[in-house]
């Protein structure tokens, strides 16, 4: 797995701190919203990382692991009800 960041994300410490001070959040909304919450984090985040990877490889650039704080910041501001092509939509746009 660290050789696959290594080759196709530009690496960027401070993201990456975001990141994992996020995984409690995300932890939490899961013990609170149920396992629904971690199947939207999921699906934003496969869409949003799919996403980066279309327009990144139209201009021969790494993904940067921006894209993961992007996807659980915007997961986490929608109720967990939301139906996921909604989710999708929002990520894409």
């Amino acid at each position: 797995m660290d050789e696959f960041m290594k080759k196709h994300f530009i690496k960027q410490k401070m993201m990456r701190t975001v990141v994992y001070s996020l995984i409690p959040l995300v932890i939490a909304s899961i013990y609170f919203f149920g396992w629904r919450a971690l199947l939207l984090q999921i699906v934003v985040l496969i869409g949003g990382v799919g996403t980066e990877w279309i327009y990144e490889k139209r201009q021969n650039k790494k993904l940067s692991e921006a894209i993961f704080v992007t996807c659980i910041l915007y997961t986490l501001t929608l109720p967990p009800r939301t139906p996921f092509w909604i989710a999708l939509v929002g990520i894409i746009f």
